[in-house]
């Protein structure tokens, strides 16, 4: 018997004396082959007066079981390792991807508030640019406009009445 097997096994041995009087050990056992791995299973005889006269032991070669039992170990310990890389993988990438939601988020808020921001704007050019009468007509025209447009201020009442003639044209073409 393997030295690193002998204190387990005597106590083994030792839970032999008392009920159920059955135990099973496995150990290393020096063949001319080297160690192998045993597996024993012993039953103790008792007689009629509950005294143990002796007992069956019966070993088997259980070598390669061993073998593969380690095999098996090491592979759950790979996998184990793997599954812990992946999961760590995927959290980083859960994440990364969180942070792109959220940063996409602001910035369709951003151009969300934007694009009110515009759309109140282009609502509120006309009255910017030009102020219009009850009637639809060009009433004033900001100073700053002209200077701008490089254009008098009867031109430019021309050409906003010109665009609006167009466009209304263009309106009653569609509708035909």
């Amino acid at each position: 018997i393997h030295e690193d097997d002998i204190e387990a096994t005597r106590t083994l041995l030792h839970s032999l004396m008392q009920p159920p009087y059955k135990c099973y050990i496995e150990n290393r056992v020096l063949s001319k082959d080297g160690w192998k791995w045993f597996g024993w299973s012993h039953n103790a005889l008792i007689d009629s007066n509950n005294i143990k006269i002796g007992a069956i032991t019966v070993g088997r070669d259980i070598t390669e079981q061993r073998k593969i039992i380690v095999e098996l170990d090491k592979l759950k310990n790979n996998l184990d390792d793997s599954l812990k890389e992946r999961t760590a993988e995927l959290i980083k990438a859960n994440t990364k991807l969180v942070k792109q939601i959220e940063r996409a988020s602001e910035e369709n808020a951003e151009q969300l508030e934007r694009r009110a921001k515009l759309q109140s704007l282009y609502n509120s050019v006309e009255t910017l640019v030009y102020k219009i009468d009850t009637k639809g007509k060009t009433r004033s025209v900001r100073k700053n406009v002209l200077d701008a447009l490089k254009v008098t201020e009867a031109e430019f009442k021309e050409r906003v009445a010109a665009l609006e003639e167009d466009g209304e044209s263009q309106r009653r073409q569609r509708n035909n």
